[in-house]
């Protein structure tokens, strides 16, 4: 059951889930407040039901007195081996991306359930692709706050050697330009931050292509 929500996490799930011949609910995304969620699953497979939030307990209520059918057989994959567990843990099916991992740095695959993508690392973080640009923007602004604080830390030790050579030695001069440099570079990065580099993730394929068009 997929309810109101961003990017598209529970996407891979219904499909699993609609292969394994399980019930599909999804929110009709009209009434969610972020239709997100609701409305990548509706696009990745066609659900069961879609419903507005007020009808879903109804559908539950309905399913939940179906009688089970009888004596099904167990439809469901063994437990792979332990060995090719790991195995293919180390190393996801799927072409390599070039791209790395936002949690770790690690190398990605790239993963298709149908025409669903997903991108997979060696120890197993995954991402969907909305997932994946929200991660990657928030790498972005980590990075860029920790420019910010070194060079800032830098632009202070420069200026403190600057002041203690003042009228002793030509090196105050040679400081005193590099301290001004520094803050140049951080003054740029207080910008970027400031218009929300790396932090506004595109949730969407269609925000994607409007901001690329």
């Amino acid at each position: 059951m997929i309810l109101s929500g961003a990017l598209d996490d529970g996407a891979a799930g219904t499909i699993w889930l609609a292969e394994a011949g399980g019930v599909v609910i999804v929110q009709d995304p009209a009434t969610a407040i972020v239709p997100g969620m609701p409305a990548s699953a509706i696009a990745a497979t066609p659900p069961d039901y879609t419903v507005p939030l007020a009808g879903i307990g109804g559908v539950l209520d309905r399913l939940a007195r179906e009688r089970a059918p009888a004596e099904e057989e167990d439809t469901m994959p063994p437990d792979p081996d332990p060995a090719d567990h790991l195995e293919a843990e180390r190393r996801p099916d799927g072409p390599p991306t070039g791209f790395t991992c936002p949690e770790c740095s690690g190398a990605l695959w790239e993963l298709r359930d149908g025409g669903l993508v997903r991108y997979r690392c060696r120890v197993g973080h995954t991402y969907s692709e909305d997932a994946m640009i929200e991660s990657q923007g928030e790498a972005v602004e980590s990075a860029l706050w920790t420019a910010l604080e070194v060079l800032e830390e830098r632009g202070e030790l420069l200026r403190r050697l600057a002041g203690r050579m003042e009228g002793k030695s030509r090196s105050a001069g040679r400081f005193q330009d590099a301290a001004r440099e520094v803050s140049g570079r951080a003054t740029l990065i207080r910008r970027a931050l400031a218009m929300g580099a790396g932090n506004h993730a595109l949730s969407t394929r269609d925000d994607v292509e409007e901001a690329t068009a």
